[in-house]
């Protein structure tokens, strides 16, 4: 069985994270600052489950008059996504990014905890500024999309 928190602060550690570790609970926090916002990282280690879960949190909120445009540009952009979703809470306005895997008979390895984290913070911090555009700039979610998955394919050539 994975000790998926130990995995995780190993990673951590190694990586040179500044972390805060909730002894008694699954959580690992930790701030990072992206080219477009800076948010929280949860780790939630759900040993029990065998689930490694990584969430990518904003203080920023969607207003109520904003968000079925801002869902339906999350629901575009989900359905072309691989590793993860974007996620909105329609009461609160609050913007997440999760990744999780499942780990049951397998083995949680410090490189996947790296690229579930770098999935979440990237997708993340790129998704940003089109989501802001709907409610700063006045775009659709499919003009917003279409931006966003313009500025996607520029970074496939440039690889």
């Amino acid at each position: 069985m994975n000790n998926i928190k130990e995995i995780t602060l190993q990673w951590l550690r190694e990586d040179d994270w500044k972390y805060q570790e909730e002894p008694e609970s699954s959580i690992i926090r930790a701030g990072v600052g992206g080219k477009n916002l800076s948010f929280n990282l949860v780790f939630i280690c759900e040993e029990e489950k065998q689930v490694f879960q990584v969430v990518a949190l904003t203080q920023v909120r969607i207003p109520e008059n904003f968000r079925r445009e801002v869902a339906e540009l999350m629901t575009r952009i989900n359905y072309s996504l691989l590793l993860g979703s974007l996620k909105m809470d329609m009461d609160d306005g609050e913007l997440r990014y999760e990744v999780a895997i499942d780990v049951e008979d397998g083995c949680l390895t410090p490189c996947m905890v790296k690229r579930c984290s770098l999935t979440a913070c990237c997708s993340f911090d790129k998704a940003f500024p089109h989501l802001m555009s709907i409610i700063y700039g006045g775009k659709t979610a499919e003009e917003a999309f279409l931006s966003w998955k313009n500025d996607r394919n520029d970074e496939v050539q440039m690889s």
